[in-house]
């Protein structure tokens, strides 16, 4: 339909001679398991570690849901290609994959996010929050690539109208001076490198993103979400999730916008993240030890 030409042959034979230089280097280096965390961006390190019956482990790296076409199968394929073990954020993830007859990983345990416990410990950034007591309303966002104009555009009208909110942009893939074009009133603020998403996350009320996984990172710190829903992209991504908790709002216009922003944090029973991490990843780890001396 795109008239898109894609050799595929090509695209086969580089992945296994990729495959059979990784098990070369196993061979010589003889490890006992592979720690990989996305395994579709390292797939010829798991084939070739499955091949030579080495422990193949991934660790959670983003959202997975009902919707991650890489990790939802809907058809058998060869367990070679996937991890034998995959260690998840919480058992929201883990329940999801279960329920699906053509999951591939052979152990899933649930163990939680250190990073993000680590991070809930650090004191919010002075400069940071005295940036934010002159406003009501404080709102993180997540930039993302596909949306980037959109979501900007949407913010910035919004922004017009409403002095006593601050909108703290954490940016990912374009400098300050790419924004320029959009004219921002000041109570919009950018930022790149001074501060971690995480800073501005912490110091806000609320976070705003078209679809990125910082909108689960925000419910770990107790934040309320709210999803631009740009080109269907939130709903198709992360609907589940409205669907799951009662701290994640989809909004298609600034009226809806406008109507959800007085709503408070509402503790529910919906937590994609584990508490206790050290905990949690000494039993895993104690489990697949125990796997890997078994099939010696």
């Amino acid at each position: 339909k795109e008239k898109i030409n894609i050799n595929y042959q090509q695209v086969i034979d580089e992945f296994f001679i990729y495959v059979r230089f990784m098990k070369l280097f196993f061979r010589i280096y003889k490890p006992k398991a592979v720690f990989v965390s996305c395994y579709y961006c390292n797939q010829e390190i798991v084939t070739a570690a499955n091949e030579l019956g080495i422990k193949t482990i991934e660790v959670q790296h983003g959202m997975i849901g009902k919707e991650h076409y890489a990790y939802n199968i809907n058809k058998r394929l060869s367990d070679i290609f996937f991890p034998n073990t995959l260690l998840t954020f919480g058992d929201y993830d883990k329940n999801i994959l279960e329920k699906n007859k053509y999951n591939p990983f052979t152990n899933i345990y649930s163990v939680g996010n250190l990073a993000l416990e680590k991070i809930s410990k650090i004191p919010i950034k002075d400069n940071l929050y005295k940036l934010t007591t002159i406003y009501k309303y404080t709102f993180s966002i997540s930039t993302q690539y596909t949306v980037e104009d959109e979501l900007a555009e949407f913010i910035k009208e919004i922004a017009v109208k409403r002095e006593d909110m601050c909108f703290l942009f954490s940016l990912r893939h374009f400098d300050k001076n790419y924004y320029k074009k959009f004219n921002f009133p000041n109570n919009i603020y950018l930022f790149k490198d001074e501060y971690s998403c995480y800073d501005i996350l912490k110091v806000s009320n609320t976070h705003i993103t078209g679809y990125s996984t910082c909108a689960l990172e925000a419910l770990f710190f107790l934040k309320k979400v709210i999803l631009i829903n740009i080109n269907g992209n939130a709903q198709k991504m992360l609907g589940d999730i409205v669907e799951n908790s009662s701290n994640v709002y989809m909004v298609n216009n600034k009226e809806e916008f406008f109507s959800i922003v007085d709503k408070k944090f509402i503790k529910d029973e919906f937590n994609i993240y584990k508490n206790k991490y050290s905990n949690n990843i000494k039993i895993a780890v104690n489990q697949i030890i125990k796997d890997i001396d078994e099939h010696k």
